[in-house]
């Protein structure tokens, strides 16, 4: 996050696995506990990318880190950090950097991973408090909905109000705007209404006679 540009880059994703770097499905198919974030690579090249955000959200995220700050001075040595550590996935075979913690008190030498959003003792949050929300409001109370509908809505709400597609699409990291048109986009009552409006306003623009005199019947 770039406070003074007011800009965000999404380059790399968060992913929690087992010990071995196993995925969590197959982890909790075979009984193994799944406990360990991996960073991950991007969807696709164009998932890749740094938006604008605006000033509510930048001084939203301002004050949050502020309160960070504030944690580490109340926890003090215990307060837990988070480093990148690059290991070989034996399941994969492939280079991966798993995230490590460790309390402030001890030295690590290892390039500290800078997580937004933690626990007040600085334990990662990851997504399942969201996730946890989304499950509630689906299975107990019955009203259907996914974790990954914050990016839908996100993506309608942008378009009702009138917004680029382009723009949308680029925020949103597809390769074409017709990804995001066909999967995303959803036509609110708003847009229909709008529609309407919009050519309603067009056709009184024109000024059209309201009846037409015909000779015929002179």
């Amino acid at each position: 996050i770039d406070f003074e540009r007011k800009t965000l880059t999404v380059n790399k994703n968060i992913i929690k696995k087992n010990r071995d770097g196993k995925p969590k499905k197959y982890s909790i198919s075979k009984g193994h506990s799944v406990e360990v974030w991996f960073y991950g690579s991007c969807k696709n090249p164009q998932s890749n990318r740094t938006i604008s955000i605006g000033d509510t959200l930048v001084k939203a995220l301002k004050e949050y880190k502020q309160e960070q700050e504030n944690y580490k001075k109340f926890y003090g040595d215990t307060y837990l950090k988070h480093y990148e550590k690059k290991v070989l996935n034996e399941y994969t075979k492939r280079e991966e950097i798993k995230i490590l913690d460790a309390k402030a008190e001890l030295e690590i030498n290892l390039p500290e991973a800078q997580l937004i959003f933690v626990k007040p003792n600085g334990q990662f949050r990851g997504t399942e408090t969201v996730r946890h929300a989304f499950k509630v409001i689906n299975y107990e109370l019955g009203i259907k909905c996914r974790f990954h509908d914050f990016r839908d809505t996100h993506a309608t709400r942008l378009i009702e109000q009138g917004a680029d597609i382009k723009a949308v699409s680029k925020r949103l990291g597809h390769s074409t705007i017709q990804t995001t048109y066909n999967i995303y986009v959803r036509v609110t009552s708003k847009m229909e209404t709008d529609t309407v409006d919009r050519f309603e306003n067009y056709t009184n623009s024109l000024n059209i006679p309201k009846t037409i005199e015909n000779d015929y019947f002179d």
